[in-house]
């Protein structure tokens, strides 16, 4: 139950970067691929919403274990 509580939030974390790359608005599919190709940022991205769902995970496996 923890490891599914970290993905959502993981990807619950990644849309709100993403849109916070645009001023809160969702982008255009040319906007969405031109992220996508900046490889520097998208991996930024990616690695903030992973630390996020696995602190989450983390932190719901232990409370679940105590």
């Amino acid at each position: 139950m923890s490891t599914m509580g970290g993905g959502i939030e993981a990807t619950s974390k990644f849309i709100e970067l993403i849109k916070d790359q645009f001023d809160g608005e969702i982008p255009t599919e040319e906007q969405f691929i031109d992220l996508y190709n900046d490889t520097e940022t998208w991996n930024k991205l990616k690695t903030e919403a992973k630390i996020k769902g696995a602190t989450i995970a983390l932190i719901d496996n232990f409370g679940g274990s105590v």
